[in-house]
């Protein structure tokens, strides 16, 4: 390298050589590029009728001598009677295997990929995995292939020699979760051109049913096979030349099926990714034998196997749907308004709603209003596309008492009219609804949009009294406003809401709202990162100016009551109000809401069940917030999400809000840099920060119930790439005391958006996070611990030497890279 530039900065080197890099990549424009819809975020329907420059597949990179072409409308060959999915490696009696369908619901097993075409092999085979309908957050498949591999040679024709292949066990062997799966949801598998109509992903598939929706993965099995028409005697080797996949799944509620794809480099027809298996009908398929599939079977479709048939000819017979659904809240003084939940997992095509007072809905989750006073009983019908319908009936499921001066309000079980933490206690049910809103932003710049939200769930509620401003004046009457802060300062907000017999109940949050004139970096209020990096900084970005996401987490959880008992926190939890699933002493809510995704309470011991309340003594607590995403395109607009381990309940009227913005944010970049130079490295870059601000809940170390936290942030590929591997990043907590730690930061992988994800617990609870790249090495083991702020200390001559080679070296071998790939293009 040049003397001159040598002696460059790492920085001024960096942008010349990238630069060299943009001009050679440029040259290539004649090349085509990957599609938008080909990225690794998740992609959504499969580019239908075209060819797929670059498919995305769940563990690249392809084989030597391969790549990811997906050869979809395919005008030279590769159809359906080639290949084939088997449940044995067992020949025929003309030693030929075209495979057969299976319908299992074990969650492990075997099938075979099998060869019968007339160019006797195929190079490598991709496996198309495919669940139906929703697939939950804590789903696994591990994927284990064995089977021949070797290195085509580009020449046209050429069957591989026994000298040339190789068997190899375990060419795969990988779990894949849900965020692998970034196809879809879709009804059918790309097969041709897919004409005259969409292609089945299973053998008796009804393709005129729209909601059967399917999320597909790629998976890259890294072997071919070998059949009757090549030139080796496929009998003499190993599963007579097929691939064997070994499958585990672990957490599969509905369906999963698998086909396959095979890749030839030197085929007559070209190179890429085209052959599948066949699964239609015999009017389609002139060959029915060939007709071949592998499906399994969860819990809720265990008793469905008639629905997916397993041999030519037959036809699927259906059934109903397993029809169930909730109600919350189930009793109180009219009006009751009750929300209707309809959680049938199979796939449906109309709800029926007979809610036993005369009234009725074909909504799948309505909202009912009971004017009068009675028992009702509440019917559902649903119908499955072939319209079969089931009914579930459940009798004298609401019960409505009369609004009268008696009623609960009236008779002392009504508390704290007036009072911040009004709530309303049903004499009946014992359970309390404390009244609680919720805002979507409490912080920003003027002029602020705030939406707001009633989530008491007092029964009989029929007037609402909003005041934004503190002069005791209604600003809204409705139950859910949106209410616009024109001018700076700190807003209170109180809330009143009236009943139908009368009963008046109020919350008053002071200093609820903040809003600024303009952003300051001096303070969290309004603030909005920008990517420009002050003089003596080093936070490399986009140059764009993104705004902050803000989340508020409320611990309101309806049906939840819970008080204090010689120093022990006891709860009751109604379970017509909060649906729960208990397991030994722990019970989960299933409908936390807000902004939560899990809550766990783990008793003591296994809590009282009387039919309609868990009770019992809390030990600890566990809750998950859903995903917040980061406003940052240039970073793949990622999600955070935080998992805290409490010591009890919070009040209900505690939150936790998140303040996420890209860069640094207000925290500043001297604390995060002393930390990581205290471990040993030096910072890189910060993707990106997200501070959590507590109100009514503090961590242990401060008084409070808040034990340990845990913190998964993600990131775009890109951006990973760009800052040297996913072993540079790391998560950095900077405590409310101002202390700053590198944390022990794990990678798992890429989420569902296909950005990559990392984690790291914070043993002293929750504060402020940033996701942040280092120069030099893994992080210690043991996070060092930066006490105080300081001067950020300068790169050491040698250090700064080392990785400029370092970067040298990565980009002459991405630049040596990209052409071998235009030249194989070429």
């Amino acid at each position: 390298m040049n003397e001159k530039i040598q002696d460059f900065p790492i920085s001024i080197r960096k942008l010349w050589i990238l630069s060299l890099l943009v001009l050679f990549l440029a040259a290539a424009v004649t090349i085509p590029p990957a599609r938008a819809d080909d990225s690794s975020t998740a992609l959504g329907i499969f580019p239908a009728k075209h060819n797929v420059d670059n498919l995305a597949v769940a563990n690249p990179p392809a084989p030597t001598g391969m790549d990811y072409y997906f050869k979809f409308n395919q005008s030279g060959g590769g159809g359906i009677n080639a290949i084939h999915i088997s449940s044995t490696s067992a020949l025929d009696s003309t030693g030929r295997n075209f495979g057969d369908v299976s319908t299992t619901t074990s969650q492990s097993g075997t099938f075979y990929i099998t060869q019968t075409g007339g160019r006797g092999y195929d190079d490598n085979f991709i496996l198309l995995v495919a669940v139906k309908g929703d697939i939950p957050s804590n789903f696994a498949i591990h994927i284990k292939s064995s089977g021949y591999i070797w290195v085509p040679n580009g020449v046209l024709s050429y069957q591989p020699t026994l000298s040339e292949i190789t068997y190899r066990s375990g060419a795969v062997d990988q779990t894949f979760t849900r965020s692998n799966f970034v196809y879809g949801p879709q009804t059918w598998k790309p097969c041709g051109n897919n004409q005259p109509a969409d292609y089945p992903l299973y053998y008796g598939q009804d393709m005129s049913d729209t909601t059967n929706l399917w999320k597909l993965m790629f998976v890259d099995l890294k072997s071919g096979n070998l059949g009757p028409n090549g030139d080796l005697d496929h009998t003499s080797l190993k599963d007579n030349g097929a691939i064997r996949v070994d499958y585990t799944i672990e957490n599969l509620d509905t369906v999963v099926t698998f086909n396959v794809y095979a890749w030839a480099d030197n085929a007559p027809a070209g190179h890429g990714i085209s052959w599948t298996n066949g699964v239609t009908s015999p009017s389609q398929n002139s060959n029915p034998s060939m007709i071949s599939g592998y499906t399994v079977l969860g819990p809720q479709y265990a008793s469905r196997a008639s629905e997916f048939p397993t041999y030519s000819g037959s036809t699927p017979s259906y059934r109903g749907p397993e029809t169930n659904f909730t109600a919350a809240p189930v009793s109180g003084p009219a009006p009751l308004t009750v929300h209707f939940n309809d959680t049938t997992v199979q796939t449906i095509s109309l709800s029926a709603w007979d809610f036993g007072d005369g009234f009725s809905s074909t909504e799948r989750n309505p909202v009912h209003v009971y004017t009068k006073e009675g028992t009702y009983t509440v019917a559902l019908t649903d119908a499955n596309n072939q319209g079969i319908t089931t009914t579930k009936t459940q009798t004298n499921l609401i019960i409505v008492t009369a609004p009268t001066g008696g009623s609960a309000a009236n008779s002392g079980g009504a508390t704290g009219t007036g009072n911040q933490n009004g709530s309303y206690t049903n004499p009946l049910t014992g359970v309390s609804y404390p009244v609680n809103f919720t805002a979507s932003v409490t912080s920003g710049v003027a002029p602020l949009s705030v939406q707001f939200s009633d989530v008491s769930g007092i029964p009989g509620t029929i007037a609402w009294a909003w005041d934004f401003t503190g002069d005791g004046k209604p600003e809204s009457t409705v139950k859910d406003p949106a209410y616009v802060f024109k001018s700076p300062g700190t807003y209170s907000v109180n809330l009143v809401v009236t009943t139908s017999d009368g009963g008046r109940f109020s919350v008053n949050r002071t200093g609820y709202i903040h809003v600024v004139d303009k952003v300051s970096l001096d303070s969290d209020i309004g603030w909005i990162s920008s990517d420009k990096a002050e003089a003596g900084q080093g936070n490399p970005g986009t140059g764009k100016r993104e705004a902050a996401a803000v989340s508020t987490s409320s611990f309101a959880f309806s049906g939840v009551r819970a008080g204090t008992n010689g120093g022990k926190q006891d709860v009751t939890i109604d379970t017509r109000q909060a649906p729960a699933e208990t397991s030994g002493s722990v019970v989960r809510l299933n409908s936390a809401g807000g902004s939560w995704e899990n809550v766990a309470i783990t008793f003591a011991a296994p809590p009282v069940n009387d039919g309609t309340t868990l009770s019992g003594t809390i030990k600890s607590v566990q809750a998950e917030t859903k995903p917040v995403t980061v406003p940052s395109v240039s970073l793949g607009n990622p999600s955070v999400t935080m998992s805290l381990g409490l010591a009890g309940l919070p009040d209900s009227a505690a939150s936790i809000t998140s303040t996420a913005v890209s860069g640094c944010g207000p925290a500043g970049e001297t604390a995060f840099r002393d930390a990581v130079k205290a471990n040993g490295n030096d910072l890189s870059a910060v993707a990106y920060t997200v501070a959590y601000s507590k109100d009514g809940i503090a961590n242990e170390e401060n008084g409070g119930i808040i034990r340990d936290a845990t913190i998964s942030m993600a990131v775009s590929p890109a951006w990973v790439a760009s800052q040297g591997g996913t072993g540079q990043v790391v998560i950095i907590h900077r405590a409310d005391d101002g202390r700053t730690t590198v944390l022990p930061t794990r990678y798992l992988g890429t989420d569902e958006r296909g950005n990559e994800l990392f984690t790291a617990d914070s043993p002293t609870g929750l504060s402020t996070f940033a996701l942040a790249a280092v120069t030099s090495g893994t992080p210690a083991p043991t996070p060092a611990v930066n006490q105080s702020p300081g001067a950020a200390g300068g790169t050491s001559p040698l250090g700064e030497k080392i990785a400029g080679l370092l970067f040298d070296a990565i980009i002459v071998v991405a630049v040596i890279g990209a052409g071998l790939v235009i030249w194989r293009k070429m």
